[in-house]
């Protein structure tokens, strides 16, 4: 049972969001680069759609990771903007967009990939139960753009449980940097030491958090919880409520 002590040792929960408190087909990591594919497909059907002429193109997403790859190796690894991005892919293709067209082709993308977010019916209410504690509830994710969690939240119906919603993009560092963590915390006039992170990688959740004085969960939901990952980890995200007092 979680205790409403003003001296307990957490004050803030961080959440990791895809695939830790909410759910979408590419999860699977064998359905990702299918779906991303067909969602390129509509994205140059929707561009044809503005009256452009648009090659035909076998695997557009490919050509979307292609250039971020590029532009990594030539320069600082930094977290990338998705209009940044297509901007680069639709130059790539021979496309020359419109500025005005380009908001509306990354608006449409980014609500493709929304959609697709659900959050499980017990991480509702999980964060329900939470939400009456007194601790603050926070969001982060790995993204180019921090539009995304911002319309997933939207369309879940969640955005009331949170104190605050952090993003690669927002804070221009990429996971698995530790200083992601770090100026979290920072932002947050909170102890690392205060916060618990819960994620379901050890690469981009556990480990960086850990390094930046975290205290971290891996939700391994995926392995259920192998010996060799040196990591508390639970299998349900109820779980967290053992580690929070």
């Amino acid at each position: 049972m979680v205790t409403f002590m003003s001296d307990r040792l957490i004050k803030v929960i961080s959440f990791d969001m895809g695939c830790t408190l909410f759910w979408e087909p590419a999860c699977e990591k064998h359905n990702a680069e299918k779906i991303m594919k067909e969602q390129f497909e509509k994205l140059l059907k929707e561009t044809e759609k503005l009256g452009y002429e648009v090659p035909h193109i076998e695997n557009a997403y490919k050509i979307y990771i292609d250039i971020r790859e590029k532009i990594w190796k030539n320069s600082l690894e930094r977290e990338l903007w998705h209009k940044y991005l297509l901007l680069r892919f639709f130059y790539e293709i021979g496309v020359d967009i419109d500025p005005d067209d380009l908001e509306h082709l990354y608006w449409y993308f980014i609500d493709m990939i929304a959609k697709r977010f659900t959050i499980p019916r017990r991480h509702r209410q999980l964060l329900e139960y939470l939400s009456g504690t007194g601790y603050d509830i926070i969001l982060t994710t790995a993204t180019g753009a921090h539009d995304l969690p911002l319309k997933i939240i939207k369309y879940n119906d969640v955005k009331h449980f949170f104190n605050q919603i952090f993003s690669t993009q927002l804070l221009g560092l990429i996971k698995p940097d530790p200083r992601f963590y770090v100026e979290i915390a920072e932002t947050l006039h909170v102890e690392p030491h205060r916060i618990i992170h819960i994620g379901d990688s050890l690469k981009y959740d556990v480990l960086p958090a850990m390094k930046a004085g975290y205290k971290t969960i891996l939700f391994d939901w995926r392995t259920k919880c192998r010996p060799g990952d040196n990591a508390t980890c639970i299998i349900d995200l109820w779980e967290v409520l053992e580690y929070i007092q």
